[in-house]
């Protein structure tokens, strides 16, 4: 069986703060710049496909859980996109590494 632990949310935005080179700062802050709102996108849909809700998945970048629904739909339209699919498995690569010290 293949247990997926609930990462924290500071995993997660570590792991997309890893992967894509901006800083945790850069990533929740409140500006819309379109090459770090792509990697909030990417960020939220890894954490709502780790067992975080969207209001959940949309606070750790801090943004509203509608702008959650937005992101989650748009990257799942993408997630075939050689690039991002890419970039979703170092994310989550980055979030088992970080879990991996949970019973295995």
């Amino acid at each position: 069986m293949n247990l997926i632990y609930k990462p924290l949310p500071d995993t997660i935005l570590n792991a997309v703060s890893h992967v894509s080179g901006y800083s945790t700062a850069e990533l929740t802050a409140k500006g819309h710049a379109h090459t770090i709102s792509q990697w909030r996108q990417l960020g939220i849909y890894a954490a709502r496909r780790r067992g975080l809700t969207l209001a959940e998945a949309g606070k750790v970048f801090g943004r509203h859980f509608t702008t959650a629904i937005v992101a989650d739909r748009k990257i799942m339209a993408l997630v075939e996109d050689t690039k991002v699919g890419k970039a979703l498995d170092a994310i989550n690569n980055f979030i088992d590494e970080q879990n991996s010290s949970h019973g295995d």
